[in-house]
């Protein structure tokens, strides 16, 4: 048993890496990922986001993921606007440094349908690929009387180590204010469309499911100074289903809430992962920047293994008004004082 354990946690791996996205536990913080509709529905004209992630350290070698993106707004005519975004995604893990690079460039085109109500459509569509080091690997028969050497042959033969596919994806969103600077969106997302093909072996034809995802967001404002923010997603990828909740509670430490030339504001919370992690979570705005620090408590079944340790989480936003939007300024849009 000992010395299969190796070879079967690197089958496990795999199939975990391709079975399933990047999992954030800031995913309001990561919008292109939740869904490529929910791109340029922030204030202000051009926002930058970065996120890294460091999982599991406390169990065995850290799982490593850090994300960029980028979103610019431009004006289409009347109260419509085009937004073009990127978002890059990087991770590692395991001892065979099992990696995944992701490019996605992303455009999503705003209607106005009625006021301040727009519906809004999303694409994005790019290359992804993986890899992993192989010579980092230990088979079953480099074992040799109980005693393992790197340098004992094996008959075990890996022939790529390399898989490259394309990922296109899709997605829909409504967004509306309500009553006095409250608002709401809501989202519909379809990821891996095409169902490309993952399997590092090329005489394997393994898919990658479709997966469907649900969004969510509600801005309730309790005074001038703060207010209270939901959100929540729901993902369907084969077999498997993910849910996540959140809620925050905001209150500006100079100015008003909604004043974006001065704004410094910080945000308490948590997030829930369903049957997973329960996520503390505190973010601070300051002027143009936002930082947020969150850490999964680990709930799940790994939870005597883990020490109810899952992973420490940073982001960090900027955004500006004067980069973007075209020849006529501010692109005009609804009012987002948590910047969705």
């Amino acid at each position: 048993m000992k010395r299969i354990l190796p070879l079967v946690l690197f089958v496990c791996c795999i199939a975990t890496t391709h079975a399933q996205d990047y999992n954030f536990s800031q995913f309001y913080e990561l919008p292109l990922l939740r869904n490529p509709a929910l791109a340029g529905i922030f204030d202000g004209n051009f926002r930058a986001k970065a996120v890294y992630r460091n999982q599991w350290q406390s169990v065995t070698t850290p799982y490593r993921t850090t994300g960029l993106s980028t979103e610019m707004k431009f004006h289409a005519g009347g109260g419509n606007w085009h937004n073009m975004a990127l978002q890059v995604t990087y991770d590692v893990a395991g001892d065979s440094k099992l990696s995944r690079v992701q490019v996605l460039p992303v455009y999503t085109f705003h209607l106005q349908i009625a006021d301040e109500n727009y519906l809004s459509l999303g694409m994005m569509a790019g290359p992804v690929s993986s890899q992993f080091d192989a010579s980092k690997l230990t088979w079953n028969d480099q074992f040799v009387n109980g005693s393992f050497s790197a340098n004992n042959p094996t008959s075990q033969v890996i022939r790529n180590t390399n898989r490259n596919y394309l990922e296109l994806a899709t997605g829909l969103a409504f967004t509306r204010p309500l009553g006095e600077m409250g608002n709401l969106y809501l989202g519909a997302s379809m990821f891996h469309i095409t169902r490309p093909r993952v399997s590092f072996d090329p005489n394997n034809d393994d898919r990658l499911d479709r997966k469907y995802g649900l969004n969510g967001g509600l801005t309730v404002p309790t005074g001038a100074r703060d207010a209270f923010t939901f959100y929540t997603d729901a993902f369907f990828q084969g077999g498997h289903r993910m849910n996540m909740i959140g809620a925050m509670y905001t209150v500006a430490l100079a100015d008003e809430y909604y004043d974006d030339q001065n704004k410094t504001s910080i945000h308490f919370g948590g997030a829930y992962r369903w049957n997973d992690a329960f996520i503390p979570v505190v973010k601070l705005d300051f002027q143009n920047y936002s930082v947020g620090l969150s850490y999964d408590v680990n709930t799940s079944k790994l939870k005597t293994a883990s020490q109810n340790r899952g992973g420490f989480e940073f982001t960090l936003t900027y955004r500006n008004n004067k980069i973007g939007a075209g020849r006529n300024g501010d692109v005009p849009c609804p009012k987002f004082g948590t910047n969705f």
